[in-house]
């Protein structure tokens, strides 16, 4: 699953996935999110962190509550270093990428999952 309101990345970010051979979920928003994909196991979710009206942490924590993974990837424009540390210290929180991203790392560190 892929959380992205930015439109390019969001396109970026699917094709990745969809070269690698997985099934992708893309979204604009956490609101997109539906009922079912609560009771769906997903391999990895990748998400943008800057969504209005709520903190980096308390949407990463909202989304641990919502959907059901065990790897959680950011790629945000968020660069403050304290946000990256509360957000790593999160369980889950394998990966923290800043925008513009070494795409080949990404992928590499999706294909260990």
């Amino acid at each position: 699953m892929i959380i992205q309101e930015d439109a390019i990345m969001l396109k970026i970010l699917e094709y990745l996935f969809l070269s690698l051979d997985f099934q992708v979920k893309a979204v604009e928003s956490f609101t997109e999110i539906e009922l079912e994909d609560q009771h769906v196991f997903y391999d990895v979710v990748i998400t943008d962190i800057l969504f209005e009206a709520i903190s980096p942490t308390e949407f990463i924590i909202n989304l641990q509550e919502s959907i059901n993974t065990d790897n959680i990837i950011v790629v945000s424009n968020m660069g403050q270093e304290k946000v990256r540390k509360n957000i790593f210290a999160l369980p889950g929180v394998k990966g923290f990428y800043g925008i513009p991203f070494d795409m080949d790392l990404l992928k590499q560190q999706i294909e260990e999952l």
